[in-house]
């Protein structure tokens, strides 16, 4: 069985309303998903404007959840993305390939639906709520979403390290 962590109001509703006011302002620059198209939008957060607050959490990630502690093993940040699913817009299953790598995410939940577009790791279903920030690692385990249901869409912001396999990292050793 994965370990994944899901860290429950992970931030603030003043911090997601300030999230949400930069997300509709990088909307119209997130592009449709090239297999998924208009239902599945997102772009590389180096791509859209800067906001502190997402960069104030990104430490905090790593602070919190011990990444900091491997700082010596040659820590890569990966693209961190901000995306959102609309109706039947969802995440197909798959494993991200690395190599020499672990990798870590952390899926940052701004918007839910009020049907669908639950995240499935390792073949569990995660019942999130907005705020929560859910942590995995998907260069091992599959992991995917339900389709989204209804005109609320999900909105997701997703920060990603990668550290070396000599560094022993897992879940077992991050907090």
């Amino acid at each position: 069985m994965s370990k994944k962590i899901i860290n429950r109001e992970f931030i603030t509703k003043e911090q997601q309303q300030i999230l949400m006011d930069w997300f509709y302002e990088c909307e119209p620059h997130l592009t449709p998903h090239p297999t998924w198209g208009d239902f599945r939008h997102s772009n590389a957060l180096f791509n859209l404007k800067s906001n502190s607050l997402v960069t104030e959490i990104g430490e905090r990630i790593l602070k919190e959840y011990g990444l900091k502690d491997f700082e010596h093993y040659e820590v890569r940040s990966l693209p961190c993305f901000l995306s959102r699913h609309i109706e039947g817009g969802f995440v197909q299953k798959h494993v991200d390939l690395f190599k020499d790598r672990n990798h870590f995410r952390f899926n940052l939940f701004l918007s839910v639906p009020d049907r669908g577009g639950m995240p499935i790791y390792d073949s569990e279903i995660l019942n999130v709520k907005e705020r929560d920030i859910v942590a995995y690692e998907p260069d091992k385990f599959g992991h995917s979403s339900t389709p989204v249901e209804g005109s609320k869409p999900r909105i997701t912001i997703s920060w990603g390290w990668s550290f070396e396999k000599a560094s022993k990292i897992s879940y077992e050793n991050v907090k």
